[in-house]
Formats: C-alpha cells, sequence, structure tokens
C-alpha cells in the first residue's frame, strides 16, 4: 500500500462472488511526522456491497474513500465504511487521528459483497 498503487478492479468474472482484500502498511517515524496518508484505489466495475476497516493496530487510525465526483466519507478505525457503492473508481486512505501520529503498521480489509 503505497500513494502511488496501482488501482484493483474488483467485478469482471464472477462479480456476484464475495471477496476479501487486505492491504497491509506500515507509517515510517517521517510518514507520522508528515501526516501522510497511504492510499489504495478501488476500480469497482460493477455494483456492490462494500464494508472497509482497520482492525485494532494499536494506532489512531482513521479511514476515509473519496468518491468519483469529490466529496469524502470516513470515520475512525475499525469498520469505517458501509455501503453500497455504484460501479466507479474510488480511493481509499488511511491516516491518523491527532494529536498522536506515530510510527506503526496496519492492515486495510474490504469486503466486497
Amino acid at each position: 500500500m503505497t500513494e502511488t498503487s496501482p488501482c484493483l478492479r474488483v467485478g469482471d468474472a464472477g462479480a456476484e462472488v464475495p471477496v476479501t482484500y487486505v492491504w497491509q502498511g506500515a507509517f515510517s517515524e517521517e510518514d507520522a511526522r508528515a501526516k501522510t496518508r497511504k492510499e489504495v484505489c478501488i476500480q469497482l466495475v460493477s455494483s456492490r456491497e462494500v464494508t472497509l476497516e482497520i482492525p485494532n493496530s494499536g494506532l489512531y487510525t482513521e479511514g476515509h474513500v473519496l468518491f468519483p465526483d469529490g466529496h469524502e466519507e470516513g470515520d475512525p478505525g475499525g469498520v469505517f465504511f458501509d455501503e453500497a457503492l455504484p460501479q466507479a473508481r474510488y480511493v481509499v486512505s488511511v491516516g491518523q487521528r491527532s494529536p498522536v501520529w506515530q510510527a506503526g503498521s496496519f492492515s486495510l480489509k474490504a469486503s466486497l459483497k
């Protein structure tokens, strides 16, 4: 998971089959000082129910979804998004909440139904 991750294409063959993806990410000391957000791209080829979660990592995480129209939705870590999404390209980001940004690792789990 990096700021330049290629877009994961979901929904070609077998779009009706539930699938789960897990990305492993980390914030370095430099990332923490710069308050860097880590991003992944998900390209939905068909509409899907999407649940995004940052399991407990010991960091004060937050997740956000950037929609094609430019608006953004997000919440603190744990399950931060659980909605049906239409076919489109979405950017999912993981950051940390103030006041404490620190180095450490995390997982981002995407379940698509």
